[in-house]
């Protein structure tokens, strides 16, 4: 499978409308949409994510799939995501292309093309071999350009990582679900990666052995070795996961993750 374009830049948003740099336009016009109020309003396509106050949809534009998250509130969460968006993808990271980014309002509507891979949360414990060499070759490198620019993701789980052309060994890691992505203060950023990387591990399946690919992954992600001071590191991101495994979140839905294919919770 062909991966999904690197946006150029995205547009400024005005009068409520901003669009991506390859293609948004012309996206937009496709489902139908003449305004941003046509994008937020828009009940159709096929249901991927439904929470309240936010679902998301998919579009079957022949050429391409778009999914369209809408909010009904809080716009400056679409308008981190769009940046976000952008931000990563000059930092070389993959991430999602945005293709339009509609408010009226309060509501919001977000639009970007398909990621044509598959989540590393359902590959994991199908391929388990090819999915720890992914992880260590593909993974850590993106985190570790991530974290090196000052940013974390604050969701970084294996559901937000997608694999396209699965089981191939020069396929892309692609990160989504974005829209938390910040630049904590210096003081704090250790912190903030701490949590990221704990993420992963408390993420990681029950099935898939993570001793070996852990210390593998770590030696990538610390630059192609283990300095002074990894164990350290190593010490506190098994604490914090073993926290993050052990509640769930008080509010909203739960993380894909914390539910076992039997349908019970971790």
């Amino acid at each position: 499978m062909r991966p999904a374009k690197t946006p150029r830049g995205n547009q400024p948003v005005r009068d409520g409308l901003g669009f991506g740099a390859d293609g948004g336009e012309q996206a937009f016009a496709d489902l139908g949409y003449r305004s941003a109020a046509d994008a937020v309003a828009d009940r159709s396509g096929r249901p991927v994510r439904d929470l309240p106050h936010r679902r998301t949809t998919e579009h079957d534009l022949g050429a391409c799939r778009v999914f369209r998250k809408v909010r009904d509130r809080q716009p400056e969460d679409a308008q981190r995501e769009w940046e976000a968006l952008g931000s990563l993808a000059a930092l070389g990271l993959n991430v999602p292309e945005p293709l339009f980014l509609a408010q009226a309002g309060a509501r919001t509507a977000l639009g970007m093309r398909e990621v044509p891979g598959c989540s590393l949360l359902d590959l994991l414990p199908r391929e388990p071999a090819w999915g720890s060499r992914f992880v260590v070759s593909r993974v850590a490198p993106a985190v570790r350009v991530l974290h090196a620019a000052g940013l974390v993701h604050r969701d970084l789980y294996w559901d937000h990582w997608f694999a396209v052309g699965p089981c191939d060994p020069d396929g892309d890691a692609f990160l989504i679900d974005v829209e938390r992505v910040f630049r904590p203060h210096a003081w704090l950023r250790r912190r903030y990666q701490v949590k990221d990387l704990a993420g992963l591990v408390a993420s990681w399946p029950d099935s898939v052995r993570v001793r070996v690919v852990g210390l593998r992954f770590l030696r990538v992600y610390l630059g192609g070795g283990l300095p002074p001071g990894w164990k350290r590191l190593a010490r506190a991101v098994l604490r914090k996961s073993r926290r993050i495994r052990a509640h769930m979140p008080v509010h909203g839905e739960p993380p894909r993750w914390f539910t076992t294919a039997a349908g019970e919770t971790r």
